[in-house]
């Protein structure tokens, strides 16, 4: 488009004006006119999906009506919904000047703040939108508590945080993103989630397992998780804390007081150890101790030391490369600086790509970390240069460098996957196992074979992990021809036997099993039964008593409803392997798809008792209950199983025929409308990645994994 000349933008204005002296005033009728069209054409646009002609019209109708709180509320929520956080915050702001009493309208207001770094006003309204509640729009209830308690931890109220997410996650299975909110809360970090160091990831999730044990009461559990904690992490601030609060809370008073004191001795500047060492030894009367304790708390709430900002510093991201890029700007003058980085990082940045190009590893790699002291806000090249790294078999340096680029572009899922491969290389199983994890989760874009690779390393730390389910699911895709062919087969082989090893660790005797499970394993994957069948069946003579053997066929039997010959494995699976929770699970399925309710509810019986933390043992529990007409004792069940297994469209189905037997015809409704939304999401997982071939390893459940939020809007579902 052309731009006017200031001589015909003047002549536009004089024309405008010497209309409006003769042009007859809209009429009150015809403002009310043009106001009912605009908010039918706009309500039409949102219901159509239409966002951007939706505000358009809601923007022209509170124009007309700046006192129209239905349209303040629709612009802001259309404006939050496409991310456009910016425009929705003046819409909110009119709405709750006009309307203070409407919780949900605070709460979006907060949210669209939080999105905008704009975290101080976040905070006090989101408070608000707490004390109102969000009677208007409560599905945005969960998310918004969630963004409470990051800006609550950031303001360094732990205790509070914490509180508010027991408030509403206390009852279901925590998501991940909560596990490291909470796990932050006991560390005593002020940062967000995003600020976070990718290295600490393992620390801050099993501290998120603990303070979620707590949370739930199962302070015996908690300490025991501590205990492990202190041992794999000696020395970290606030652990001892965390542990002598969970002894304090089981009244093993002398062992919290060993803790406490064991925290002021690792950090003497925090009050809050010192406070709970005085308050404990006064439970002990051991009064002159307390008050000293107390005293030196006193004193440090009083004059704060900077404690929390040396903790955030230890948790934060930092950037910084095997070269400082600050190594050759000291002496000048920032504008000096800029200048010189601007004028060489584009050639530096060329001669990298082009030394990376024609395989000249070491030059690019000397060539990206001189471009990268230029400008050290380059993902690409930081990603690049971890690449290379990883290459070059340096994987420490690797990990640092891509720990620069996650921190730049926290949704790139090549990167999250590059970083997890070069930890496992490093031994560093359990942070590659959250960053292969998240790295599948925002997804992989690179070739098939670099796809497949990282999928690879991925089901390895899973089967170590004992997610062999997971395992299986992860490599089911990827059976076939590859280069990876034979150890993909072997990596099934240890999931279907539920090892928890990786393939180098098995035992030399197991090895020749392993191999014959995997093959039986991808045979099942490409449904190709009947050879599989005579490979389980002759593993169940050759190692009769190993465990999972029988397991593995009875198993696959079942799904291809044999339920009679999937019973006789399963039992002599019991027989040799009376540990096995899975088996009973298995037995008491099979029981059901054979209308025998009264079997399945002995076997889930002892499954639940075995594994009382194991979702599909109460699943199957409720079922039986239910078909034996135990309405309420099943409901007990099935609500078990919902919080263990929040994600599971055949809980919420199940739970649902329950509801309506009980005549608690709105819970029933709820449960069916989560059972929808799940099922679909399923189907579209299904459609995405392929279904499963067999259910070797799989129970009646479809636990579907909750993503690690890498955006503070994810809400934790």
């Amino acid at each position: 488009m052309q731009s006017r000349s200031p001589a015909c933008s003047l002549l536009l204005i004089l024309c405008f004006h010497c209309f409006a002296s003769w042009a007859a005033p809209q009429t009150a009728s015809d403002r009310a006119a043009d106001l009912d069209k605009l908010s039918a054409d706009a309500a039409a646009a949102r219901e159509a999906g239409r966002a951007d002609e939706a505000m358009q019209n809601y923007k022209r109708a509170l124009k007309l009506r700046p006192d129209w709180d239905e349209g303040w509320w629709y612009l802001g929520t259309i404006s939050y919904d496409a991310d456009h956080y910016a425009e929705a915050i003046p819409a909110f702001k009119n709405l709750v000047e006009r309307n203070p009493k409407i919780g949900a309208a605070w709460g979006f207001l907060g949210l669209c703040e939080f999105e905008v770094k704009d975290y101080e006003n976040s905070l006090p309204h989101l408070q608000r939108a707490e004390d109102l509640g969000y009677e208007e729009s409560p599905e945005i209830r969960k998310v918004a508590r969630y963004h409470l308690a990051l800006l609550l931890n950031r303001k360094g109220q732990f205790d509070k945080a914490v509180e508010v997410l027991a408030a509403e996650f206390g009852k279901t299975r925590m998501p991940e993103q909560i596990k490291v909110a909470l796990g932050m809360a006991l560390l005593r970090v002020r940062l967000l989630p995003g600020q976070m160091d990718p290295s600490k990831d393992a620390l801050i999730h099993a501290a998120g397992d603990a303070e979620m044990l707590i949370v739930d009461g199962q302070l015996d559990a908690a300490a025991q998780a501590l205990r492990k904690l202190l041992t794999a992490y000696p020395g970290t601030p606030y652990l001892h804390y965390a542990y002598g609060r969970a002894l304090a809370g089981l009244a093993k008073n002398d062992e919290a007081a060993a803790q406490f004191r064991e925290e002021t001795r690792i950090f003497p500047e925090s009050a809050a150890p010192h406070q709970a060492l005085g308050e404990i030894l006064q439970q002990l009367g051991r009064k002159t101790e307390a008050a000293s304790e107390l005293d030196a708390a006193k004193k440090l709430f009083d004059s704060p030391p900077q404690v929390e900002s040396a903790i955030a510093r230890y948790y934060g991201r930092n950037l910084a490369g095997p070269d400082s890029a600050s190594a050759q700007t000291v002496g000048r003058t920032p504008q000096e600086t800029s200048k010189s980085s601007t004028a060489n990082f584009d050639e530096l940045a060329r001669d990298a790509n082009a030394d990376r190009d024609a395989g000249q590893t070491d030059a690019a790699i000397a060539a990206y970390q001189r471009a990268l002291q230029a400008r050290s806000d380059w993902e690409e090249g930081w990603r690049s240069l971890g690449t290379l790294f990883f290459m070059s078999r340096r994987y420490s340096e690797a990990a640092s460098a891509l720990t620069n680029a996650v921190a730049l572009d926290a949704k790139h899922g090549e990167a999250w996957a590059m970083l997890g491969l070069s930890e496992f290389e490093d031994k560093d199983y359990k942070n590659a196992l959250i960053h292969l994890r998240r790295g599948e989760q925002l997804g992989l874009a690179g070739n098939a074979n670099a796809r497949r690779f990282a999928k690879y390393h991925l089901a390895l730390l899973l089967n170590l992990n004992g997610d062999f389910d997971e395992a299986t699911d992860t490599l089911i895709p990827e059976v076939g021809p590859s280069p990876l062919e034979s150890q993909i087969k072997i990596a099934l082989g240890i999931a279907l036997l539920r090892v928890r090893v990786l393939p180098e660790q098995t035992e030399p005797a197991k090895q020749a099993l392993i191999a014959t499970a995997g093959d039986a394993a991808a045979l099942l994957a490409q449904s190709k039964y009947d050879q599989a069948f005579a490979i389980l069946k002759q593993m169940c003579s050759d190692y009769p008593d190993t465990p999972y053997v029988h397991y593995a066929y009875g198993n696959a039997l079942a799904f291809t409803s044999q339920y009679d010959e999937a019973e006789a494995q399963l039992r002599e699976e019991i027989r040799f392997n009376p540990g096995s929770s899975s088996a009973y699970v298995r037995l008491a399925t099979v029981a059901l798809q054979m209308h025998k309710p009264e079997e399945a509810l002995q076997s889930a019986e002892h499954a639940v008792q075995m594994a009382p933390d194991l979702a599909e043992a109460h699943y199957v529990l409720g079922r039986a209950r239910l078909d034996l007409g135990k309405v309420s004792e099943a409901i007990d069940e099935l609500e078990v199983a919902r919080k263990l297994a929040p994600n599971s469209p055949e809980v919420h189905f199940t739970l649902a025929r329950a509801y309506a037997k009980a005549k608690r015809t709105d819970d029933a409704e709820q449960e069916r409308a989560a059972f929808e939304r799940l099922n679909a999401l399923a189907q579209q997982q299904r459609a995405t990645h392929g279904s499963q071939a067999y259910g070797a390893t799989h129970g009646e459940i479809g636990l579907t994994p909750v993503g690690q939020a890498t955006e503070p809007r994810s809400s934790p579902e």
